[in-house]
């Protein structure tokens, strides 16, 4: 048997099935005795991740308050808070002066209203 030929029944040697003529081949080839090593190192490290347990959680809370401190990520924020800094408490001199421009314009309005023709009572005319 050669390497190659031996490659193609590795996966069924590894689940335990034994050839004779892949044995053989084993006992005379150290490239492939090396394989069949590390091929069974990476099976047994497989077995001892499915044992692995599920991390604590605090450790998750303290990775998030890590990268929070870091600025990598920002914590949730309600939607008021967010509403809260478009309008500010404090205003903002041209919005005040916005608000001021509104009030003047509104209370000139409100003056005119009485003088002029504005003030006449309408008549409507009765029909013939």
């Amino acid at each position: 048997m050669q390497c190659q030929e031996f490659l193609e029944v590795a996966e069924r040697w590894m689940e335990g099935e034994c050839d004779t003529a892949a044995s053989a081949h084993l006992d005379a080839c150290p490239r492939c005795r090396a394989l069949v090593a590390d091929l069974g190192a990476v099976r047994d490290g497989a077995r001892l991740l499915e044992a692995e347990t599920e991390p604590p959680a605090r450790l998750w809370t303290a990775i998030r308050s890590q990268l929070e401190a870091e600025g990598v990520i920002r914590p949730r924020r309600s939607w008021g808070e967010r509403l809260a800094d478009f309008f500010p408490t404090q205003p903002r001199p041209a919005l005040a002066a916005a608000y001021v421009s509104v009030l003047v314009v509104a209370a000139i309005l409100i003056s005119f209203q009485g003088v002029g023709e504005w003030n006449q009572p309408m008549v409507l005319s009765t029909p013939a």
